[in-house]
């Protein structure tokens, strides 16, 4: 059935459809053609009339190239219409006629990144090679950095630095884009090495931008070399006073706890905005200096934001009294002039607690007005924490019963205060709430168990284990350990047999096999240590060279005689602590090598 236009678009077709006199003026000297009148007229509605009404008129045109097409597109784009963009798009595709152009594959990129939708990036890519051949190289690069960038956007940093490489001219919008992908992924020494391709080829006038990323990239990677060789290259380029890069640079040396350096590097920005006074704050300054620094910022007329009073709050516990923090209350509440957000009433609550005003605190934690997940766990642990364990166990128990996040922690050191009874008060909640072996309060038991084996209560830990579906190497660690710790060596080291024979858990780390070969030192199990000897040296390589696994082996061989084996590892040892020492030494004095023993302490002597 034909489709027939409504009465408000009759006219319009009729314009486009009639010949027009005033369009035939135009450089070849020949009337214009049906399709450019088209896509005059229908840039104007689209620009003009509701996203309905143009979308009517588009189906219903005569003629529609590529420009009419990516105008309709366009529109929907520009009424946030993303799934009518899109939709027009694969309609495009199936048509077969006309094909899309780099403008179309812009828009659509821009669609896929509103919408939120990566699914058919590859496809565009693929497409976006074909066209490559098509288009001059200034519109390619545009296109290349479009695709880029929705990749970086959707985490496909891999692919957009496939897309990066394969680019004939990278620009400093690309090497940015590529940089700022690599820092938004974690991986800074990448972004380091994009940094260092920026400087190397001498193309480009670095901006503030650049700068920024590559410092953050620094931060999160602590390393202050890298810092220092940037830090000289924005200093060179007299960016050191811009509001950005100097942030940045303060944001770093705070992380790398050089607070000198950050100290300098603020002083060097030419107009500090709260973001760089929070930069600075949130590093390592005692109570005084912040509240001094939040004093002077205040007379320089720069607001403080909620980042601001959470930072001086945290730091009111050093060397700063209990009638400061509540004038810090009072002006917290008279600058904030609404309720105060969960960030600030946290940093509020622990000021107070650690000063040991338990009824300000309660109050501020009772007056929060969205109390998430954190701000339970830290009351908590700041009731615990200052003496109100009866208050902290019932916040505890109420978190249970609101099926609250609550963290390993929390409950750990909850029953370091409280003792076994109430610890197994403890345990009947979390088995009643949610702990049922595969519950979502599961991770909890790995601190159940620790209270049981430091109370001596074997059976009651053995329990808890075994009522786990999933036992993770973090609760197998727990139960062997604290096996050993007691003195029960054996059970420890049929536990160990069983978890590698019977239980499909990741490989032992220097945690599970320091605990074991501790277990075959007390009873002096050197066949079974051998044994673990062996699969230490099959294990990672930063396993079988940790400190405390030479140690532990090296304990084990002496305790047992087998002193050659020893001393061998002693030797071998690039870094011995206090544990490694007198492990050798006990054992040479156990098995009767008196002169090796006190060769040795006096050896220790010299190093001290």
């Amino acid at each position: 059935m034909k489709v027939l236009p409504s009465p408000t678009l009759q006219p319009l077709l009729c314009c486009i459809s009639a010949p027009n006199p005033r369009s035939t003026h135009v450089s070849t000297g020949r009337s214009t053609s049906l399709a450019t009148r088209t896509n005059i007229f229908f840039s104007s509605a689209a620009k003009s009339k509701p996203i309905d009404h143009v979308l009517k008129l588009f189906h219903l045109l005569p003629a529609r190239d590529t420009v009419t097409w990516n105008t309709a597109i366009s529109a929907c784009l520009r009424h946030c219409r993303v799934d009518a963009a899109l939709r027009l798009f694969v309609d495009m595709l199936l048509a077969s006629s006309p094909a899309p152009d780099a403008i179309t594959i812009r828009l659509v990129l821009r669609a896929f990144s509103e919408a939120n939708d990566s699914r058919l990036l590859p496809q565009i890519h693929a497409y976006v090679l074909k066209l490559q051949e098509q288009l001059p190289p200034s519109e390619l690069t545009v296109l290349h950095t479009c695709l880029l960038n929705s990749y970086r956007k959707f985490g496909y940093v891999d692919l957009a630095h496939k897309v990066f490489c394969g680019m004939p001219d990278q620009d400093v919008v690309t090497f940015t884009s590529m940089l700022t992908g690599y820092v938004q992924d974690g991986r800074h020494v990448e972004a380091l090495r994009i940094f260092q391709g920026m400087v190397e080829s001498g193309r480009f006038r670095l901006n503030e931008h650049v700068y920024s990323c590559a410092l953050r990239a620094c931060a999160g990677n602590s390393t202050l070399s890298d810092a220092q060789q940037i830090h000289a290259h924005v200093l060179k380029s007299g960016m050191a006073s811009d509001v950005f890069t100097g942030t940045s640079l303060v944001d770093l040396y705070v992380k790398c706890d050089e607070m000198e350096c950050a100290r300098r590097a603020f002083l060097g920005i030419s107009e500090p905005s709260v973001v760089s006074w929070n930069a600075l704050m949130a590093g390592k300054l005692d109570g005084n200096e912040e509240i001094m620094l939040f004093g002077h910022m205040r007379s320089l007329g720069v607001v403080p934001d909620h980042m601001t009073f959470a930072n001086v709050l945290r730091a009111c516990g050093d060397g700063v009294g209990t009638e400061e923090v509540r004038q810090l209350h009072g002006i917290v509440m008279k600058m904030m002039e609404v309720k105060l957000d969960t960030f600030v009433s946290i940093a509020l609550f622990e000021a107070y607690i650690d000063h040991g005003c338990f009824n300000e605190a309660q109050n501020v934690f009772s007056e929060m007005v969205q109390k998430d997940d954190v701000a339970y766990n830290l009351a908590i642990q700041g009731y615990n924490r200052n003496g109100h364990a009866t208050e902290a166990v019932s916040l505890f128990l109420e978190c249970l019963k609101m099926g609250k996040e609550l963290r390993e922690v929390t409950l750990s050191s909850l029953l370091k205060e409280v003792g076994l009874h109430s610890g197994r008060q403890l345990h009947a909640m979390i088995s009643k709430f949610g702990c049922s072996g595969s519950g979502q309060y599961n991770f909890l038991l790995g601190p159940l168990i620790r209270m049981y084996l430091d109370h001596h209560f074997l059976d009651d830990a053995l329990c808890v284990f075994e009522k786990l579906h999933q036992r993770d190497l973090a609760l197998w660690t727990s139960l062997i350990s604290g096996f050993s710790r007691i003195g029960e060596s054996d059970a420890a080291l049929k536990l160990y047999v069983r978890m590698v024979t019977e239980e499909s858990v990741e490989p032992p780390n220097h945690y599970m096999f320091s605990a074991v070969l501790s277990s075959c030192a007390q009873i002096a199990a050197l066949e079974e240590g051998k044994q673990i000897h062996a699969q230490v040296i099959k294990s990672d390589h930063r396993v079988k060279c940790d400190t405390f696994v030479v140690s532990s082996l090296l304990h084990m061989y002496a305790k047992s005689g087998h002193i050659e084996e020893a001393i061998r590892l002693f030797e071998k040892m690039p870094k011995r602590d206090m544990a490694s020492w007198n492990a050798m030494i006990s054992g040479l004095v156990q098995h009767g090598f008196a002169k090796r023993a006190i060769d040795t302490f006096q050896e220790l002597v010299k190093l001290k």
